[in-house]
């Protein structure tokens, strides 16, 4: 049986940069983006729940038809071996997915990317207590900053500064109990080597790897760069100066809302204020009529589907 692993964290927070440098370890292999809790489970479903047969067979479908699925080229045989020695549940049929990936790389370790089961590491861990979670943390200032460039943003910098710190939090407050560690991004691309040495002994990774390689590209790590063009800078080089690079393209009245909405979880991670104290009263002043316009376009978008 495979070792399971989970990279989780906030999205544009270095899941993908994880992800590749994982690829070139000869005993591991990483699914891509699966989006298996949010998107593949039944709604009304826990992931140890046991399915009913119609419900079982209707998720093994919707994994089969998943892009992710799609990506990886496997054949639907390999899927149906392994779920029937699995139990009955959601997560069993995760469990399957994730050990015929195994099987097709022929390696003892397998991971899944994707960054918003940050939210789901409880879950993922009452139903699979032998898995590890690799969680990636960057400034969220960084985050809000190359979120302006992506289509998933909201166009708020609070909510998307929020985003970040429900995700951190959720991450901080299941590591009481799951196996998490934790990856600082400013000290993955600052230092590749040493924090990926650390990762690689988390996961039980045969030590001795080169991580500074750069050799991997974007299908072994099933990222399509036309269709994800926001992914791309995971493919090139590893370049420490992103680390700051927020500094100074992102507006202090963004970075004033950043530190506002999300300071507590930015100063447990070591990230402190730089804003001044007087754009961080004025990001306190704006805030509650952001949210109103935030909350009307809400309604004025389910007036305008409701038509």
């Amino acid at each position: 049986m495979a070792s399971l692993f989970f990279i989780v964290g906030c999205p544009r927070s270095g899941t993908t940069l994880i992800q590749r440098l994982l690829s070139t370890h000869s005993d591991s292999t990483v699914l891509p983006e699966t989006f298996f809790v949010r998107r593949l489970m039944p709604d009304h479903r826990a992931l140890g729940d046991p399915l009913l047969q119609n419900e079982h067979n209707t998720l093994i479908q919707a994994v089969m038809q998943s892009e992710a699925w799609d990506v990886q080229g496997l054949p639907e045989e390999v899927l149906h071996r392994e779920v029937q020695r699995q139990p009955q549940t959601g997560a069993g049929v995760l469990r399957a997915w994730m050990e015929a990936t195994a099987q097709a790389h022929n390696v003892p370790v397998v991971g899944e990317k994707t960054p918003d089961h940050a939210l789901q590491v409880g879950a993922l861990h009452r139903a699979l207590p032998d898995a590890r979670f690799v969680h990636v943390v960057r400034d969220p200032r960084a985050v809000v900053n190359s979120w302006r460039t992506v289509p998933w943003s909201s166009g708020y910098v609070w909510r998307d500064a929020n985003l970040w710190r429900e995700r951190v939090q959720a991450v901080r407050q299941a590591s009481a109990s799951a196996p998490v560690h934790t990856v600082r991004f400013e000290q993955l691309v600052q230092a590749p080597a040493p924090t990926m040495q650390r990762v690689a002994a988390f996961l039980g990774l045969a030590p001795g790897h080169p991580w500074t390689r750069d050799d991997v590209d974007a299908e072994q790590v099933a990222v399509d760069a036309e269709a994800e063009p926001w992914k791309q800078n995971a493919l090139a080089p590893i370049d420490p100066a992103v680390a700051t690079r927020w500094r100074s393209v992102l507006p202090e009245a963004d970075q004033a809302m950043v530190e506002h909405m999300a300071g507590r979880e930015m100063q447990r991670g070591g990230y402190m204020p730089e804003a001044s104290a007087a754009a961080r009263r004025a990001a306190a002043w704006r805030k509650p009529r952001q949210h109103i316009r935030w909350k009307a376009g809400l309604l004025l978008q389910e007036w305008n589907s409701g038509l």
